[in-house]
C-alpha cells in the first residue's frame, strides 16, 4: 500500500485487504545432540516394551523399579557400588565423609575417565531414586546449570555436559 491509497486521515481503505509478509520460522538455536536423540528413542522403546537398545540401555530397563532394601541406612552408597559389581571406586564413583557421600564420574565424549552409562545409571537406582528423579537427571542438558533432586534423605545435584558426562554428587543426611 501506497501513500496515495491511503484517505486523507492516513486510513487504508476498508476495500483494500491488508497485505501481509509471510511469517518466517525462526531457525533453531541448535541441533539436538545425538545422545540426547539416543536416551529419548530409549526412553520411548522401553516405556511401550520395557525393553532398551545399546550397551547401557535405559535406567528403566538395567535396575529394578523402586528404592532397594539397602537405599536408605548407613550404607546405602557402598551397598549401590557393591549391587553394580563396581570392582573398584577408581572406575569414577568414590564414597567419602564417613560414607555420607558418594561422587560418581560419568565419562563424556572426551574424558579418559568415569562410568559408562550402563554403571552410572545402576548406582542411580541402586541408591533408590524414583522415576520421577531419574527422568529429571535423563532430560538434563548442558544448558540447564547444576540440578537438584532429594528424596527420602538422599539429595543428588549434578551437572552434564556431552564432553565430560553427566558428573554427580549424592549426598545422606
Amino acid at each position: 500500500m501506497t501513500f496515495e491509497q491511503q484517505d486523507p486521515d492516513g486510513q487504508v481503505p476498508a476495500s483494500e485487504p491488508e497485505k501481509r509478509l509471510p511469517r518466517r520460522v525462526p531457525e533453531p538455536l541448535q541441533r539436538i545432540p545425538a545422545a540426547v536423540a539416543v536416551v529419548v528413542t530409549a526412553l520411548a522403546l522401553g516405556a511401550l516394551g520395557g525393553y532398551a537398545i545399546g550397551a547401557g540401555g535405559s535406567p528403566a530397563a538395567t535396575a529394578k523399579a523402586g528404592p532397594s532394601p539397602s537405599a536408605t541406612g548407613p550404607h546405602a552408597f557402598s551397598d549401590a557400588i557393591t549391587k553394580c559389581n563396581l570392582v573398584s571406586t577408581s572406575e569414577g564413583a568414590s564414597i567419602s565423609d564417613n560414607g555420607h557421600t558418594m561422587t560418581v564420574e560419568n565419562k563424556g565424549k572426551e574424558d579418559s575417565y568415569g562410568l559408562d552409562q550402563a554403571k552410572m545409571w545402576c548406582l542411580v537406582k541402586a541408591v533408590g531414586a524414583p522415576q520421577a528423579a531419574v527422568s529429571h537427571m535423563e532430560q538434563t542438558t548442558s544448558l540447564d546449570g547444576r540440578q537438584t533432586e532429594s528424596w527420602g534423605n538422599i539429595t543428588v545435584s549434578w551437572s552434564f555436559h556431552p564432553d565430560r558426562g553427566m558428573d554427580s554428587v549424592f549426598t545422606e543426611k
